[in-house]
């Protein structure tokens, strides 16, 4: 997909009736429902892992992020690569990529990490940054 200098291409998704856009240039792949293996005793986003391309990756709830009920069950995951850190999220939606003419300072306020937003098909969605997202996870268990 083409666009301009001043445009990013976002992958829209929603998480139970949220609406929040990833950057589509970290994406890798979308599955459908995965089995995922629990883990305990880390932070409370990251849930678990499954595996993919011959490895396990990380399985971060991006419900906790948004408020909605718990569902690692979700029909859709989306893997991502965020600065050499694969992880997968649960989600129950994703829409086509769509490139968004600029972002703004995102009024979204009670989301963590989006700190900007973007406007796709006429409605504001969040832009969820999960490489701050992975970052702050990393550092809560060191």
């Amino acid at each position: 997909m083409k666009t301009s200098a001043s445009s990013r291409v976002v992958l829209p998704i929603e998480v139970g009736p949220v609406a929040i856009s990833l950057d589509a240039a970290a994406v890798r792949e979308v599955l459908g429902p995965v089995a995922v293996t629990r883990l305990a005793g880390g932070p409370p986003a990251l849930v678990g892992v499954v595996p993919w391309g011959g490895r396990a990756i990380a399985v971060l709830d991006v419900s906790s992020l948004v408020g909605v009920e718990e569902g690692l069950d979700r029909p859709r995951t989306v893997v991502l690569d965020v600065e050499g850190a694969v992880v997968a999220l649960p989600v129950d939606r994703v829409r086509e990529p769509r490139a968004v003419a600029g972002e703004r300072p995102s009024h979204a306020a009670r989301l963590a990490f989006a700190p900007l937003e973007v406007d796709v098909d006429g409605r504001a969605h969040p832009l969820l940054d999960v490489g701050q997202w992975v970052g702050s996870l990393v550092g809560a268990s060191s």
